[in-house]
C-alpha cells in the first residue's frame, strides 16, 4: 500500500510539473506576442512566468530525490564494498534529509514573514514565490527518509546474510 501510495504521489507530482511547464510556455509566449505583435504587453506575464518557474525548479526537488536523478559524484562509491556503500548511503541520506529539514523550515519562516506582501504584477501575496520551498522541501524529506530505511533494511539483512566469524 505505501509503494502505491508513493507511486501515485510522484504521479500526480509529475502531472503537476509538465503542466506547470506547459503553462509557463504559453504565457511567455502570449506575454511576447503582446508585447511585440500587438504593442500592449502583458503586466502580469513575467511574473506569472517567475512564478511557474519557482514552482517546477523547488518541487522537482522532491521528484529528483525519489528518483535519485539528481547530481551524484560516485567516484569513491564505486570503488567500495556493498557493506560499506550502504553505509556512505546512509551518512548521505541523513545529510540531505537534515539539510531539507532546515530548508523547509525556513521555507515556513519566509512564508509567514511575507504572507502580508503583495506582487505588483498579479496582486497576489508573495508567500506564494516561497511557498514551493516548504513543499518541495517537504517532498524531498519525505523521500530522502524513504531512502534512508531502504537503505538501512539493506544494510540489516546484508548483515544478516554474513556469517559469523569463528574466534581464534
Amino acid at each position: 500500500m505505501y509503494q502505491r501510495f508513493k507511486s501515485s504521489l510522484t504521479k500526480i507530482i509529475d502531472a503537476f510539473l509538465v503542466i506547470d511547464l506547459l503553462l509557463m510556455v504559453f504565457f511567455v509566449f502570449l506575454g511576447i506576442i503582446m508585447r511585440y505583435v500587438l504593442k500592449k504587453p502583458l503586466v502580469w506575464g513575467e511574473e506569472v512566468a517567475l512564478l511557474g518557474q519557482i514552482w517546477l525548479t523547488l518541487i522537482s526537488v522532491g521528484v529528483l530525490c525519489c528518483k535519485v536523478d539528481h547530481m551524484v559524484v560516485d567516484y569513491i562509491s564505486s570503488h567500495l564494498s556493498l557493506k560499506k556503500k550502504l553505509i556512505l548511503d546512509i551518512v548521505n541520506h541523513s545529510l540531505i534529509t537534515i539539510f531539507f529539514v532546515v530548508l523547509t523550515y525556513s521555507g515556513t519562516v519566509v512564508v509567514d514573514m511575507t504572507k502580508k506582501s503583495i506582487t505588483p504584477g498579479l496582486g497576489i501575496s508573495v508567500s506564494y514565490m516561497y511557498l514551493p520551498t516548504v513543499i518541495g522541501g517537504a517532498l524531498a524529506i519525505f523521500f530522502s527518509v524513504d531512502l534512508l530505511v531502504s537503505a538501512c533494511k539493506e544494510l540489516r539483512s546484508l548483515k544478516s546474510l554474513e556469517t559469523p566469524r569463528e574466534a581464534n
